[in-house]
């Protein structure tokens, strides 16, 4: 794409400030698109970076589908070089963060009309090598039933699921293969400092003392099994990952550890799943699946607090744009650089009169013409956006800030509601 040729540095085109720039202008389209939703009292449940997800609040497909053609005709009216197409709709969803979604997707049925409902995954950790089938087959069955079911009913189906899932596998009623983890090799067996800790690479170091072949960009399997002496700690856990061949091999003494996969690889992507579905917790699913639920009681350190923010429109643009470099004005005749605050506060400082900006020199007072203050203000930002080296919530605030102090409609908008 040219925003990741501008973007790299060895590319040709590398320009880092048009980067910069190119996401601070579809963070602000995002950002008008999100409140032209919620003018139309349309609720915004996700924004990514170049898409918005909108709830309707409407069961009719139909009704739903108009309601989007409406919203991007409103959109698509006001940019003529962007166009904005509806992409999906979604009957369900599980939204369980940033990227990270499952939902069951109507298709169109070429008549305008519902047709064939599909599932669609997003950043899950089923797609993952390092879980096994066990652990994705149980990451499915969770994911599908608040997707087909009723509210009120899924918890407790998933409990009674959990129950039944832990006592088949400790009655040895998985096939093998179902507790098989795969792992790729970064680099050679040998040159991993923390060997001792990782599964995959104390399996591989066993590989290559039998002779055979374990490099760098492997990918090896591996299965957890009983320690022989009851050690739970991690460096013990690596030393019982075995080669599901090891497992295999008639007469072989190598136990599958049924505890581990409960509680690594079963229990951490439902908790997940169900973190967000009210009427159920980590300890709770942990006494289904037969673990010491106490292990896993919840504590006030273990729950990350909400982070609350206020709206960036609910307070003062001094705290808003503190960190924000202040724009300066220059006079061409006495040379004296003043600071530009804003429209209203250079009115009452008197630098700025109907007739437009004076020097802030109360010795010169001379008037500023226009292009001079257009060259400044050219030149201001260019710089801005020459520092290359601001990260980009940096240089959107410093942008923001700028345009903020220098925006005339909203200064009118503060005057008349002050008045």
């Amino acid at each position: 794409s040219m925003y990741g040729c501008l973007g790299y540095e060895g590319s040709r085109f590398y320009a880092r400030p048009l980067a910069a720039l190119t996401t601070f202008k579809g963070r602000e389209i995002l950002t008008r698109t999100k409140a032209d939703a919620e003018g139309m009292s349309l609720n915004v449940i996700y924004g990514d970076t170049d898409s918005v997800m909108i709830n309707t609040n409407q069961t009719d497909y139909a009704t739903a589908l108009k309601i989007g053609e409406d919203f991007k005709k409103v959109i698509n009216d006001k940019y003529k070089k962007l166009e904005n197409d509806r992409d999906a709709v979604f009957e369900r969803m599980l939204l369980l963060n940033k990227k990270k979604y499952a939902a069951r997707k109507v298709e169109d049925d070429g008549k305008g009309g519902p047709g064939e409902v599909t599932t669609e995954i997003k950043g899950f950790d089923m797609k993952r090598r390092e879980f096994s089938k066990l652990s994705k087959d149980a990451s499915k069955r969770a994911r599908h039933d608040p997707l087909a079911k009723a509210t009120e009913t899924v918890i407790e189906e998933i409990h009674e699921y959990l129950t039944d899932l832990g006592e088949k596998i400790r009655n040895g009623f998985n096939p093998l293969d179902d507790y098989i983890i795969h792992k790729r090799l970064g680099k050679n067996p040998e040159d991993y400092p923390d060997a001792k800790s990782l599964p995959h690479v104390q399996v591989a170091l066993k590989m290559k003392a039998k002779g055979l072949s374990a490099k760098a960009g492997d990918v090896i399997p591996y299965i957890f099994c009983v320690p022989p002496n009851g050690e739970t700690t991690k460096t013990a856990q690596a030393a019982n990952a075995h080669h599901p061949d090891d497992v295999r091999r008639q007469g072989s003494t190598l136990k599958i550890d049924f505890e581990v996969y409960l509680s690594t690889q079963v229990l951490p992507p439902i908790e997940r799943l169900c973190e967000h579905i009210e009427g159920t917790e980590k300890a709770r699913l942990a006494e289904c699946l037969g673990l010491d639920a106490l292990r896993f009681e919840s504590t006030s350190l273990d729950v990350p607090e909400r982070e609350f923010k206020t709206l960036q429109s609910q307070i003062s643009d001094a705290e808003r744009f503190a960190d924000a470099e202040p724009s300066r004005i220059r006079c061409r005749t006495c040379g004296t650089i003043s600071p530009f605050d804003g429209i209203l506060e250079n009115k009452v400082s008197g630098m700025l009169s109907e007739h437009g900006f004076f020097c802030g020199n109360v010795e010169c007072r001379d008037f500023i013409p226009t292009p001079s203050l257009a060259v400044q203000l050219d030149l201001k930002l260019c710089g801005v956006i020459s520092k290359f080296y601001y990260a980009d919530a940096k240089l959107y605030d410093q942008l923001l800030y700028i345009d903020t102090s220098s925006n005339i409609e909203r200064a009118l908008g503060k005057v008349a509601g002050g008045a």
